[in-house]
């Protein structure tokens, strides 16, 4: 019986002891890791925003390679969702982004398993001498008395490592990879939700694009607006051929809704959730010619395979800009690897 009274009496006096370390333990964990990277600022935050990139600079990856990991919503946009899986070492949870500005990335980080806790992750991306220095940051806030451990577990030491691993590797990977221009232009690869169109297809010589266009768009933007559907962007242009030898393409002059949607003498038009490819063109329409031989040296280089149809975005609006040269169209090319 006394050596149970003086069990009781250690493990009582370990808790008032614990109790009073979180009494004088900080509850908030902050670190943080810094790199220069040799690419613009515009550059780096498109990487760290999108989820489909974290395979090429995560560095908990190599801890699991069968890791199992999905997407949630637009890459790259507020919102989306990074979810894993895997062995004991990395566990389970999720990313989410909260904040995207032009120099910071944020983002809500919850794991779920082995053990339950929040913390915030956050990229700041400053312009230093042409080049851009990434600070990478974790902050988290254990509740009392849990933050006793504090004391004794050293997270700098811990995260900090992975967090230079994962630094470096960005580093790389922007300097080696993203940075790389073709016939000028920059190529951003991303995962996007299924898009929807409704539109007119038709086969149409190619010198009579535009006066399609012209025919088709006011037509289809007054049938969604009669049906109550909600516009999702600016008017598109889907390719399916286009045959500069018989000089004819099988296209869709579209606008883009918000899911399925029914409007009649018009076709719905869905392109699936996948992989695609974009690039920003400024120019005439008729021009476009390199931007799209660029897509194709980017699909040879990376070793894709191309899905129909090729989408441009028209976002700038000819009647209200007269100066071609800004002009501003997104090309997007779907892509399966």
């Amino acid at each position: 019986m006394k050596a149970l009274k003086y069990i009781g009496l250690l493990l009582l006096t370990l808790l008032a002891l614990f109790l009073v370390l979180g009494l004088v333990s900080t509850k908030k964990v902050h670190l943080e890791r810094t790199t220069l990277i040799k690419a613009p600022v515009s550059t780096v935050q498109d990487v760290v925003r999108r989820f489909s990139t974290q395979k090429a600079w995560n560095p908990w990856q190599e801890y699991d390679p069968e890791m199992k990991v999905t997407l949630e919503g637009e890459d790259g946009s507020v919102g989306s969702k990074y979810s894993w899986s895997g062995n004991k070492d990395v566990g389970k949870g999720y990313q989410m982004i909260t904040n995207i500005a032009p120099d910071y990335v944020g983002s809500e980080l919850v794991f779920e398993e082995p053990w339950s806790s929040k913390a915030t992750i956050g990229m700041k991306l400053t312009e230093e001498d042409g080049a851009t220095r990434a600070t990478w940051s974790f902050d988290s806030e254990t509740p009392f008395p849990w933050n006793a451990m504090n004391l004794f577990m050293n997270m700098d030491k811990l995260l900090g490592p992975d967090f230079e691993k994962g630094l470096n590797k960005l580093k790389t990977y922007i300097e080696t990879e993203v940075d790389k221009k073709y016939r000028g232009y920059t190529i951003n690869e991303s995962e996007h939700p299924a898009r929807f169109f409704v539109g007119m297809r038709k086969t149409v010589a190619i010198p009579q694009i535009t006066s399609f266009f012209a025919e088709q768009f006011g037509k289809i933007y007054a049938a969604i607006q009669k049906a109550g559907i909600e516009m999702d962007g600016m008017p598109a242009g889907l390719y399916f051929t286009y045959d500069e030898t018989a000089g004819t393409t099988d296209m869709v002059a579209g606008i883009p809704v918000k899911g399925k949607a029914s409007v009649p003498g018009f076709s719905t038009f869905e392109i699936p959730a996948g992989t695609e490819l974009s690039l920003d063109y400024f120019g005439a329409y008729d021009k476009m010619g390199e931007a799209h031989y660029a897509m194709e040296d980017y699909i040879r280089e990376k070793a894709l395979t191309g899905r129909v149809p090729v989408i441009e975005e028209y976002l700038s609006d000819p009647e209200l800009e007269p100066d071609t040269a800004k002009w501003l169209t997104r090309v997007i090319y779907p892509v399966s690897k």
